[in-house]
Formats: C-alpha cells, sequence, structure tokens
C-alpha cells in the first residue's frame, strides 16, 4: 500500500515524504490485522450463501475501518514533533483515510492508499 497523506513537510508540497522503519512496520501491522479482520466480516456473510451483511455487521465494520484509519494516522503522524502540528497532520491523515476507503467500499475495490 502507498501512502497518499504524510507529514507536514509533504503535505505542505515541499518534499516527498519520508518514513522511518518503526513507522512503515506500524502501518504494515495495522493493515495487517485489518485486512485479517476485514475478511472475517465477508466470509461470516458469503459463509451464508449471501453478499449481505447484517446490520450488527455492518456496523462494526464501520467501528473497523475507523479504528483501522485511526491507527494508521498516528503511524504517519508519530514522527511530527510539534504537537499542534501532530494534530493537524494526525486529522487529516484520518480523514483522507476514510474517504479512501470510503471511495473503494462503492467500488467495491480494496484501497490501494490513503
Amino acid at each position: 500500500m502507498l501512502l497518499a497523506m504524510s507529514p507536514a513537510s509533504a503535505m505542505a508540497g515541499n518534499e516527498a515524504p519520508k518514513f522511518s522503519d518503526e513507522q512503515m512496520a506500524c502501518l504494515a501491522t495495522a493493515t495487517k490485522e485489518y485486512l485479517t479482520t476485514n475478511a472475517q466480516f465477508v466470509l461470516r456473510a458469503t459463509g451464508k450463501g449471501t453478499t449481505i451483511m447484517s446490520v450488527d455487521n455492518t456496523i462494526a465494520q464501520r467501528r473497523l475501518v475507523e479504528g483501522y484509519c485511526k491507527r494508521w494516522a498516528a503511524c504517519l503522524s508519530s514522527n511530527v514533533k510539534d504537537d499542534s502540528l501532530r494534530e493537524t497532520v494526525l486529522r487529516g491523515t484520518f480523514a483522507g483515510c476514510l474517504e479512501n476507503e470510503a471511495k473503494s467500499d462503492e467500488e467495491g475495490q480494496p484501497s490501494e492508499d490513503r
């Protein structure tokens, strides 16, 4: 997965984002856990011979996406030292992630980047 949102310098268009090994490991762990859990929702729906999830599973899946986007944003903003700037990066990255997940859900495809 590629990264669409990044630290402040990249958000300002000044330079390409630079991510630490720790950030990349954080992203990899968050993504793996998200994909594994999300697949369980799909398997439950399709295992019953339908592609429609229950209301409770739909709500749980949305909460999963929100939690994933929160982790994703925290991973990407972890190297921003200034508290105010880190909050701005966190909010923008979180919103971008939710938007990308919503678009990929509409298209029926997993998102390639946040």
